[in-house]
């Protein structure tokens, strides 16, 4: 008889989300090999519009969507979730790991076309 009451995940706040409007809506990306292991809330952008990149300084005005959970795409091209639209918190979002990427004004504005706000939220 199969064990019904094993642990199978979890699931923690994060406070990625800052408000519930506008909605979050998801899509799927192919996020591009070698960009390593990206944190959910990581900013993403495209040069082609078919794969997707971390965040990096230079790339600030592409920015158009933002990572659900985290990837590992060391390797191998992933094909990953990524919030279209949607309110977020400014302190949770990230850019590339690998470096200290600036959430400036020229990246709220390039999601803000997107439908895409980054929020102040008060802990």
């Amino acid at each position: 008889m199969a064990n019904l009451c094993k642990k199978v995940g979890e699931i923690g706040q994060d406070n990625l989300i800052a408000h519930p409007y506008p909605h979050a809506l998801t899509t799927g990306v192919k996020i591009k090999s070698g960009e390593g292991v990206l944190p959910r809330g990581t900013i993403l952008t495209t040069e082609d519009g078919t794969t997707y990149s971390a965040l990096a300084s230079g790339s600030e005005d592409k920015a158009n969507c933002i990572l659900c959970d985290e990837v590992d795409a060391t390797d191998a091209d992933v094909v990953a979730a990524a919030y279209i639209t949607g309110n977020f918190n400014i302190n949770a979002v990230a850019g590339k790991p690998a470096e200290e990427v600036d959430i400036s004004f020229k990246v709220q504005d390039a999601l803000r076309h997107y439908n895409i706000i980054l929020s102040e939220v008060q802990e």
